[in-house]
């Protein structure tokens, strides 16, 4: 039987359950209302009820019990075909499984063959492509030899909304004799911006990411903000977060693995401050 096909059964076994299971309740309200309705007339007896209207009520009670005994039998064979749709629920479900798993095992079997045919023709293009790059290659160890070696205390990843409080704190930075790796000194014009940011991390011994909104929502901080977790270790922290009014919820939201990390609040501490603290950390690594 199809996938398609034992989804439909499923279905339709579901729905016929909560259908039956509806009025399993529905009945058993009914007994429990007539139950009611006869505890309720029989504390109408006293022992000044008449003898015909005694009659009267017992008749009631007595109809009452017929419709019980009627809605117990209802129950008892609703419970039956629950209990047997139930099992052809779980039939249906164990094959729907095993299909599953069989087609699965096709579509692996499947990308296997494709993969080798891919795999195939990689490797015969492999020595082409070698020949074809080899003089690209060169020409990037050239560039890369060739690369400024300057080295920096901090890289700050921002978004250009930010500018201003960012401007501040790279002047009290350098204040403090802290070299400074930022994008509109550090990359030049006609420079990779991807190749100016990769090294400008590998050179920065920390990184000031000054979270924002506008910080959140912008590819570069993004791919800035991704190096710089990379490069941090057990033995070795790299991210200095600055918090430039948002919220927690706003850090968590952008990324929760860092919302604990302490970090400091450009409401509550100035660039002055946070300069300060970074020499204090720069002279202990030392």
């Amino acid at each position: 039987m199809s996938i398609s096909t034992l989804n439909d059964e499923i279905k339709r076994l579901t729905n016929d359950i909560v259908t039956l299971q509806n009025k399993l309740a529905r009945e058993k309200k009914n007994e429990s209302d007539k139950r009611v309705k006869i505890a309720n007339i029989k504390k109408t007896i006293t022992k000044n009820t008449s003898a015909s209207t005694l009659s009267s009520k017992m008749k009631q009670c007595e109809q009452l019990e017929k419709e019980i005994t009627e809605s117990v039998k209802k129950q008892a064979k609703l419970q039956k075909d629950i209990a047997d749709k139930q099992k052809r629920l779980n039939d249906k479900s164990v094959s729907l499984l095993k299909e599953q798993q069989k087609e699965q095992k096709n579509q692996q079997s499947n990308q296997q063959k494709i993969i080798k045919s891919y795999e195939a023709k990689i490797n015969s293009l492999q020595n082409t492509v070698d020949d074809l790059l080899a003089p690209v290659a060169a020409s990037i160890k050239e560039s890369v030899q060739t690369d400024d070696d300057t080295e920096y205390d901090v890289f700050i990843s921002y978004a250009s909304e930010d500018a201003d409080f960012v401007d501040s704190l790279e002047k009290e930075l350098h204040d403090f004799g802290i070299k400074v790796w930022r994008d509109k000194l550090s990359i030049s014009w006609g420079d990779s911006i991807r190749k100016s940011i990769d090294r400008g991390l590998l050179k920065s011994k920390f990184a000031i990411v000054v979270l924002s909104k506008s910080y959140m929502g912008k590819y570069w901080t993004g791919y800035e903000f991704d190096g710089i977790l990379n490069l941090e270790t057990t033995t070795r922290k790299v991210f200095l977060p600055i918090w430039h009014n948002v919220t927690v919820d706003d850090v968590k939201a952008f990324s929760p693995s860092i919302a604990g990390r302490k970090a400091f609040e450009t409401k509550s501490i100035t660039a002055y401050g946070i300069a300060e603290k970074l020499k204090e950390i720069l002279d202990e690594n030392k």
